[in-house]
């Protein structure tokens, strides 16, 4: 798809946002350098970050050669480059009155590093408040109107045509999924006023038989027809990392390698429950036709290029309807 067909169709609503975060440590993939990256099947890669000093200043590292190189990329292709936000602690910075100076000078000055460093947004992977409660994905209606209220800010603080996201947990009783979440960690109508752009939901899902989808679309109904988020704003999650016997995950991109060619109905790689390829199309599908805004395969950079295996495409095609 090239960059004429991409600004068209995004201008007449046609396409769907899929949003992905190249490298969670934030230095380049050597499995998937930026230059090969599927930049056809994304909009939005999530990459870097603005440099927070000690008392909330950002600013652009100038001399950041892996960032300007990613930058230029993605403005070639036609994409949107977006920054995690930089912050520690981001709960006590909104919520403690000690932290407000830092805050402020946050907000004052990360409209100049977004400008200099020329990204696109940011994004919020925040799961809950540091407490208890919140690690349980417990939020309260005051702390997720205090968390819509910052991203708002920043959002103004950045300037026009920028776009501020956040990452928001699901219920549910599987791995990853939070049982005590009766709430979401936003503030419905604020986001429905166009506080925030969109939510990524991380909705991290392990089929129990081939072509089951059930578990998006339960994510589904509870995000926007109980919850109230509009469809438009939400990009269903998509794993690509999975769980081994001993409790620890394993990347597509290194489990990949042991199943060339993986049959599309295959929902086992090497004895490791995945999402197979034609479930990853089948979500897409769905996507499409309920109106949900697109999906996010975490992490883009987990994917693989290699072995007749990758999964972008299968996620991408679907959303298109092939």
């Amino acid at each position: 798809m090239n960059v004429l067909f991409f600004s068209l169709c995004c201008t007449y609503g046609i396409a769907f946002d899929m949003v992905g975060w190249y490298s969670t440590s934030n230095a380049l993939d050597p499995l998937m350098p930026p230059e090969s990256f599927p930049w056809d099947w994304y909009t939005h890669m999530v990459y870097g970050q603005p440099v927070v000093d000690k008392e909330g200043v950002a600013s652009c590292n100038t001399s950041d050669v892996d960032l300007a190189r990613v930058v230029k990329l993605a403005q070639l292709h036609g994409r949107k480059l977006i920054w995690h936000h930089g912050l520690q602690h981001v709960w006590q910075i909104m919520s403690n009155a000690t932290r407000a100076q830092y805050k402020a000078n946050y907000l004052a000055s990360i409209g100049q590093a977004v400008r200099d460093c020329q990204v696109d947004g940011i994004e919020f992977d925040y799961e809950c408040p540091s407490t208890e409660w919140g690690r349980m994905g417990v939020v309260t209606p005051y702390q997720a109107t205090l968390f819509t209220q910052f991203m708002a800010d920043i959002k103004t603080a950045m300037g026009p045509g920028r776009q501020i996201s956040c990452d928001m947990g699901v219920w549910g009783v599987t791995v990853g999924a939070y049982p005590f979440m009766f709430e979401p960690w936003v503030n419905v109508s604020m986001v429905k006023a166009g506080a925030i752009d969109y939510i990524n939901a991380m909705s991290y899902h392990y089929p129990g038989h081939p072509g089951d989808v059930f578990p998006w679309k339960k994510d589904a109904f509870i995000l926007s027809d109980i919850w109230g988020i509009p469809r438009d704003r939400i990009n269903l999650g998509i794993p690509l990392f999975y769980h081994v016997a001993d409790k620890q995950e394993v990347t597509w991109n290194t489990l990949a390698m042991k199943c060339p060619n993986l049959d599309p109905q295959a929902i086992d790689c090497a004895g490791v429950r995945i999402v197979s390829k034609e479930e990853n199309r089948l979500i897409g599908n769905w996507i499409a036709k309920e109106g949900f805004r697109g999906a996010f395969p975490w992490a883009a950079s987990y994917d693989t290029l290699q072995w007749n295996n990758t999964m972008a495409q299968w996620i991408f095609e679907g959303m298109q309807g092939r």
